[in-house]
């Protein structure tokens, strides 16, 4: 049951990341920032670290709920320090499936 409602309040969470990097690229904010010099490796790494504080930010929250119900989930929270290294990344990819001109 611990694993649903975290999995939800997680996905929730991603799929803000992958949507804000869609319409991003869709309204050319992007473009518009390598024109004006920013390399890329700033602007992605950039993007880790925003959304890097976005995630740690709900796993605090959720970490915090662990022990404030005593949940009995004590070495859960080095699972979740891990996740967003390895979800981040994916979600920087997943959102190139997606097209640039589609309908709005």
């Amino acid at each position: 049951m611990i694993a649903f409602v975290t999995s939800i309040g997680f996905s929730v969470s991603i799929t803000t990341i992958v949507s804000y990097l869609v319409v991003e690229r869709r309204a050319g904010l992007k473009h518009l920032q390598e024109v004006s010099g920013l390399r890329r490796s700033a602007y992605w790494i950039g993007n880790f670290i925003v959304d890097y504080l976005k995630m740690t930010l709900i796993i605090g929250v959720t970490v915090a709920l662990f022990f404030i119900y005593d949940m009995k989930v004590k070495t859960a929270f080095i699972v979740y320090l891990a996740f967003p290294f390895g979800i981040l990344p994916f979600t920087y990819v997943t959102s190139f499936l997606f097209e640039e001109d589609s309908a709005a």
